[in-house]
Parts: C-alpha cells; structure tokens; sequence
C-alpha cells in the first residue's frame, strides 16, 4: 500500500513538471536553432507552456488542500486536548493528594470497606486504630509496625501499650481476622498505612513537645492505584514495607493473634 502510494505521488509530480519542462526545451531549441521544429508554431508553444502551467498549479492545489487538512488535522486535536484538559488535570490530582488524615482514612474506607492485607507503619498507631475502629472496615490480615521506646514504663511506652490492646480487642470484636504486630527501636520520621494494592496514606512526623510522643503529624499524601504511576508508587511501598517487617522477625516483641472461628 505504501508503495502504491508513493508510486503515484511520483507520477503526479511527473505530470505537473515533464510537460513544463519540455515545453521550455521546444523555445531554448528554437531560439538557438532556427530551422529546427520549424513546423511548430509559436501558438503551440504558447498553449503547450499553458497547458504544462495548468498542471503545475493543478499539482500546487492538491499539495496546499492536504497541508490545509493536516492542520485542520491538527487543529481539531488541539481544540479535543484543550476540552480534555480540565478532565485529565482532575483525574491526575485526584491520584496525587494531600488531604487531613481524617479525611485520608475515610476516603481509605470508601475505597476498600474489604482489605485482605492493611500494613501500617506508625509510631503508635493510636489515631489508625481509633479510625479502625470507627470505619467499618473489615481486614483479613493486619500487618503493625509500631514504636518501641527505650523507656517501657514511660507515659509514651503505656500510650502504646493502649493502643495495641486497642488492636487485640479489634480481632476479637472481628474487625481483623489476623494481626501480626513488630516492634522496632528507632524513631520514624513517617507514617504509612497501605490497603492492599489499591491505596497509600504517607506522612510525616515533626517535632511537637507538646505530644507525648514528642512528634506530631502532618497531613499525608494519599495515592490511588488507578493511575501507573500510582500503581508504580504502591507496589514499590509493598515491597518496601514488607522487606522491613520480615527483617524484624526474630528481634522479640512480636505479637500474632488471630479471630476465633
């Protein structure tokens, strides 16, 4: 098909410039020979070089009518992209959020009221289980990391301490079937809870005397999966996150408790 093509693209061109060029030829050779082509006269001549510019022109229409579709071409693209382009610019800030992280964990539950793994990296993980708690979600395997500080009868230690009673008491109530909990002895600089492979909470901590903990938190990106890059962005924190938790195995401090049948 392309060789058709280009085939009578040559052809046309043939057409608009041999007839020209030969009729220039027939008045060089004129000119400089006079006996030769004495039969032809000059209104031959004249109407052949008429005829060879006819066609000259014809080929110049064609070729200014298919610029002008191609830019009319796109144009029209240009016109789709500017109409797509309020669309497109929701559709990616709606991947990409920095919300309240109230506002992120309910989102989190209208999302997936179902998780089949929730992880979440917290310092305590008081406020993940308070919103547990309170939204309705079911999860099959909780995965915690949280915070174990230096000094275990501190106000802080007994703060953490609540909150994985707070856990327990959830498997038992049959919001999780399954809680695997480690604890690490550095201090975050981030929280995260991932549901599954379809949403990412990510913030960070800064430093707040006024909390127990001495950190407080900042209002956290969200991240959907229903983008590539946000897919991207969840599967690397996966494996990220679970390459730490089973690096903790085996350090102590290591609860499992699952939902009676």
């Amino acid at each position: 098909m392309m060789e058709l093509a280009h085939m009578l693209h040559r052809v046309e061109r043939m057409t608009a410039y041999v007839p020209l060029i030969g009729t220039a030829l027939i008045l060089i050779i004129q000119n400089f020979f006079q006996g030769f082509l004495e039969s032809l006269t000059l209104n031959i001549s004249i109407s052949a070089m008429a005829f060879s510019i006819a066609l000259l022109l014809w080929y110049l229409e064609g070729k200014i009518q298919k610029f002008e579709r191609a830019f009319q071409d796109v144009r029209v693209s240009i016109e789709d992209l500017a109409r797509d382009q309020p669309r497109l610019l929701g559709e990616a800030s709606s991947n990409f959020q920095i919300a309240p992280i109230s506002a992120a964990f309910i989102t989190a539950a209208n999302l997936s009221p179902r998780v089949d793994v929730l992880r979440i990296y917290s310092l305590s993980s008081v406020q993940m289980s308070n919103f547990l708690q309170h939204s309705g979600i079911r999860v099959n395997e909780c995965r915690l990391m949280i915070y174990k500080p230096p000094d275990g009868n501190g106000l802080f230690a007994q703060q953490i301490e609540a909150a994985i009673q707070a856990w327990r008491a959830s498997v038992t109530a049959g919001r999780i079937r399954r809680l695997e909990i480690r604890r690490y002895d550095f201090f975050p600089t981030q929280y995260e809870a991932i549901f599954d492979a379809s949403f990412f909470i990510a913030g960070l901590f800064h430093p707040d005397p006024v909390e127990i903990s001495g950190a407080a938190v900042r209002d956290p990106l969200t991240v959907h999966a229903q983008s590539l890059s946000g897919a991207r962005i969840i599967s690397d924190s996966v494996d990220r996150y679970d390459r730490l938790f089973r690096s903790l195995d085996g350090r102590g401090d290591q609860i499992s408790m699952e939902a009676e049948e």
